[in-house]
Protein backbone atom coordinates (compact mmCIF):
# COMPACT_ATOMS: atom_id res chain seq x y z
CA UNK A 1 0.00 0.00 0.00
CA UNK A 2 2.81 2.41 0.92
CA UNK A 3 4.61 1.57 -2.30
CA UNK A 4 1.50 2.39 -4.34
CA UNK A 5 1.08 5.73 -2.57
CA UNK A 6 4.74 6.61 -3.12
CA UNK A 7 4.46 5.61 -6.79
CA UNK A 8 1.34 7.76 -7.22
CA UNK A 9 3.03 10.75 -5.55
CA UNK A 10 6.18 10.30 -7.64
CA UNK A 11 4.10 10.04 -10.79
CA UNK A 12 2.15 13.17 -9.86
CA UNK A 13 5.39 15.08 -9.29
CA UNK A 14 6.74 13.88 -12.61
CA UNK A 15 3.57 14.95 -14.45
CA UNK A 16 3.66 18.34 -12.69
CA UNK A 17 7.32 18.80 -13.66
CA UNK A 18 6.64 17.91 -17.28
CA UNK A 19 3.64 20.27 -17.34
CA UNK A 20 5.74 23.11 -15.90
CA UNK A 21 8.43 22.50 -18.54
CA UNK A 22 5.78 22.45 -21.26
CA UNK A 23 4.29 25.73 -19.99
CA UNK A 24 7.75 27.32 -19.96
CA UNK A 25 8.41 26.06 -23.48
CA UNK A 26 5.06 27.46 -24.66
CA UNK A 27 5.75 30.88 -23.19
CA UNK A 28 9.34 30.90 -24.46
CA UNK A 29 8.18 29.98 -27.97
CA UNK A 30 5.46 32.66 -28.01
CA UNK A 31 7.92 35.25 -26.67
CA UNK A 32 10.56 34.23 -29.21
CA UNK A 33 8.06 34.50 -32.09
CA UNK A 34 6.98 37.93 -30.86
CA UNK A 35 10.58 39.16 -30.56
CA UNK A 36 11.39 37.86 -34.04
CA UNK A 37 8.32 39.59 -35.45
CA UNK A 38 9.28 42.86 -33.76
CA UNK A 39 12.86 42.60 -35.04
CA UNK A 40 11.68 41.96 -38.59
CA UNK A 41 9.26 44.90 -38.39
CA UNK A 42 12.02 47.14 -37.03
CA UNK A 43 14.39 46.14 -39.85
CA UNK A 44 11.79 46.81 -42.57
CA UNK A 45 10.84 50.16 -41.02
CA UNK A 46 14.44 51.24 -40.49
CA UNK A 47 15.56 50.41 -44.01
CA UNK A 48 12.40 52.02 -45.41
CA UNK A 49 13.17 55.26 -43.57
CA UNK A 50 16.80 55.19 -44.75
CA UNK A 51 15.58 54.64 -48.32
CA UNK A 52 13.16 57.57 -47.97
CA UNK A 53 16.09 59.72 -46.86
CA UNK A 54 18.01 58.69 -49.95
CA UNK A 55 15.03 59.53 -52.14
CA UNK A 56 14.76 62.97 -50.53
CA UNK A 57 18.44 63.63 -51.19
CA UNK A 58 18.23 62.52 -54.82
CA UNK A 59 14.85 64.20 -55.44
CA UNK A 60 15.87 67.58 -54.11
CA UNK A 61 19.17 67.39 -55.95
CA UNK A 62 17.19 66.87 -59.15
CA UNK A 63 15.10 69.95 -58.29
CA UNK A 64 18.31 71.93 -57.84
CA UNK A 65 17.84 72.19 -54.06
CA UNK A 66 20.68 69.90 -52.96
CA UNK A 67 21.12 71.57 -49.57
CA UNK A 68 17.52 70.84 -48.58
CA UNK A 69 17.91 67.30 -49.91
CA UNK A 70 21.02 66.75 -47.83
CA UNK A 71 19.32 68.07 -44.69
CA UNK A 72 16.10 66.08 -45.13
CA UNK A 73 17.94 63.01 -46.39
CA UNK A 74 20.34 63.21 -43.47
CA UNK A 75 17.49 63.54 -40.96
CA UNK A 76 15.67 60.57 -42.40
CA UNK A 77 18.91 58.59 -42.63
CA UNK A 78 19.72 59.30 -38.99
CA UNK A 79 16.19 58.36 -37.90
CA UNK A 80 16.38 55.14 -39.94
CA UNK A 81 19.77 54.30 -38.44
CA UNK A 82 18.35 54.83 -34.94
CA UNK A 83 15.43 52.53 -35.71
CA UNK A 84 17.84 49.90 -37.03
CA UNK A 85 20.22 50.13 -34.07
CA UNK A 86 17.87 50.40 -31.10
CA UNK A 87 16.04 47.14 -30.30
CA UNK A 88 12.39 47.23 -29.31
CA UNK A 89 11.23 46.64 -25.75
CA UNK A 90 10.07 43.16 -26.74
CA UNK A 91 13.48 42.30 -28.19
CA UNK A 92 15.24 43.54 -25.05
CA UNK A 93 12.87 41.58 -22.81
CA UNK A 94 13.43 38.40 -24.82
CA UNK A 95 17.20 38.87 -24.68
CA UNK A 96 16.95 39.22 -20.88
CA UNK A 97 14.76 36.10 -20.73
CA UNK A 98 17.14 34.17 -22.96
CA UNK A 99 20.06 35.05 -20.67
CA UNK A 100 18.33 33.52 -17.63
CA UNK A 101 18.88 29.92 -16.59
CA UNK A 102 16.17 27.60 -17.92
CA UNK A 103 14.85 27.00 -14.41
CA UNK A 104 14.02 30.72 -13.98
CA UNK A 105 12.55 31.30 -17.43
CA UNK A 106 9.06 29.91 -16.76
CA UNK A 107 7.67 32.35 -14.23
CA UNK A 108 9.74 35.22 -15.56
CA UNK A 109 8.41 34.64 -19.08
CA UNK A 110 4.79 34.72 -17.88
CA UNK A 111 5.38 38.02 -16.11
CA UNK A 112 7.27 39.56 -19.06
CA UNK A 113 4.63 38.60 -21.59
CA UNK A 114 1.79 39.89 -19.41
CA UNK A 115 3.63 43.16 -18.75
CA UNK A 116 4.42 43.67 -22.45
CA UNK A 117 0.77 43.05 -23.35
CA UNK A 118 -0.48 45.48 -20.71
CA UNK A 119 2.04 48.14 -21.74
CA UNK A 120 1.10 47.76 -25.42
CA UNK A 121 -2.60 47.97 -24.57
CA UNK A 122 -2.07 51.19 -22.62
CA UNK A 123 0.00 52.67 -25.47
CA UNK A 124 -2.67 51.65 -27.98
CA UNK A 125 -5.29 53.53 -25.96
CA UNK A 126 -3.03 56.59 -25.78
CA UNK A 127 -2.72 56.51 -29.57
CA UNK A 128 -6.51 56.19 -29.90
CA UNK A 129 -7.02 59.22 -27.65
CA UNK A 130 -4.45 61.22 -29.65
CA UNK A 131 -6.09 60.28 -32.93
CA UNK A 132 -9.49 61.20 -31.47
CA UNK A 133 -8.17 64.61 -30.40
CA UNK A 134 -6.67 65.14 -33.86
CA UNK A 135 -10.05 64.19 -35.38
CA UNK A 136 -11.81 66.77 -33.19
CA UNK A 137 -9.23 69.40 -34.16
CA UNK A 138 -9.66 68.59 -37.84
CA UNK A 139 -13.40 68.92 -37.51
CA UNK A 140 -13.04 72.30 -35.80
CA UNK A 141 -10.77 73.44 -38.63
CA UNK A 142 -13.32 72.27 -41.19
CA UNK A 143 -11.24 69.45 -42.65
CA UNK A 144 -13.62 66.56 -43.26
CA UNK A 145 -10.84 64.45 -44.78
CA UNK A 146 -8.60 65.00 -41.74
CA UNK A 147 -11.52 64.26 -39.43
CA UNK A 148 -12.36 60.98 -41.16
CA UNK A 149 -8.71 59.91 -41.40
CA UNK A 150 -8.03 60.59 -37.73
CA UNK A 151 -11.34 59.10 -36.64
CA UNK A 152 -10.43 55.95 -38.58
CA UNK A 153 -7.04 55.87 -36.85
CA UNK A 154 -8.70 56.26 -33.46
CA UNK A 155 -11.11 53.43 -34.22
CA UNK A 156 -8.27 51.21 -35.43
CA UNK A 157 -6.18 51.74 -32.29
CA UNK A 158 -9.20 51.30 -30.06
CA UNK A 159 -10.54 48.13 -31.69
CA UNK A 160 -7.57 46.06 -32.85
CA UNK A 161 -5.20 44.54 -30.27
CA UNK A 162 -1.44 44.95 -30.58
CA UNK A 163 0.95 42.13 -31.45
CA UNK A 164 1.91 41.82 -27.78
CA UNK A 165 -1.72 41.51 -26.71
CA UNK A 166 -2.34 38.90 -29.40
CA UNK A 167 0.76 36.95 -28.34
CA UNK A 168 -0.32 36.97 -24.70
CA UNK A 169 -3.82 35.81 -25.69
CA UNK A 170 -2.31 33.07 -27.86
CA UNK A 171 -0.18 31.95 -24.90
CA UNK A 172 -3.25 31.91 -22.62
CA UNK A 173 -5.15 29.88 -25.23
CA UNK A 174 -2.26 27.42 -25.56
CA UNK A 175 -2.12 27.04 -21.79
CA UNK A 176 -5.83 26.36 -21.65
CA UNK A 177 -5.61 23.65 -24.31
CA UNK A 178 -2.36 22.01 -23.17
CA UNK A 179 -2.73 18.75 -21.20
Amino acid sequence: MKTAIVAILAGSLLVASVAALADRALCYTVMEDLADSRRSSRMWSGWGIVAAGGLFAVGFAALEEPALGVVLGGLFGALGAAVLLIPSETEREFAALDALPASDQGTRCDVMLARLAESAKRLRYYYAIGEGAAAAGSLLLGSVTGFLTNLGGAAYYFIFPSDEEQAYQRYQDLLATSP
